[in-house]
């Protein structure tokens, strides 16, 4: 699809980090979890769990005020987005966009040190995170 993507994550929605994580004690240890980050521009709380060497999930808890991400938790949608790093950030935008796909949002990322981040809508895939990299 786009050249110069490096997966970086699945997003699943959950009602609350720490209840998941004490829910799944004796599936993942503690020291496969990330810290916890609050997104503020995006109402979050995300945290990232190491389920292989090289898979991510984040676990996103939406905050009181972000609606979308409530209501599809709500309907039982969790798994709802894949997350991609890309070292030409720009060039995947636009790389993004020539297909066709939709941008939704793009901030910066405080799981991301700050990075440029941004969904985009995509028709079969839905939605895509584009992660600025080194």
């Amino acid at each position: 699809m786009i050249k110069n993507l490096k997966q970086h994550h699945i997003g699943c929605l959950v009602h609350d980090i720490e209840a998941f994580k004490a829910e799944n004690q004796a599936v993942w240890t503690a020291d496969k979890y990330s810290q916890v980050f609050a997104i503020a521009s995006q109402d979050v709380k995300v945290c990232f769990l190491q389920t292989t060497e090289d898979t991510r999930i984040e676990l996103v808890e939406p905050g009181i005020s972000n609606k979308p991400l409530s209501r599809l938790l709500t309907k039982g949608i969790t798994y709802y987005h894949i997350g991609f790093i890309s070292d030409s950030y720009d060039i995947s935008v636009a790389d993004l966009l020539n297909i066709r796909c939709i941008q939704i949002s793009e901030f910066n990322s405080e799981a991301f040190e700050g990075k440029r981040c941004a969904f985009f809508y995509h028709p079969q895939l839905r939605l895509i995170e584009l992660i600025e990299g080194d």
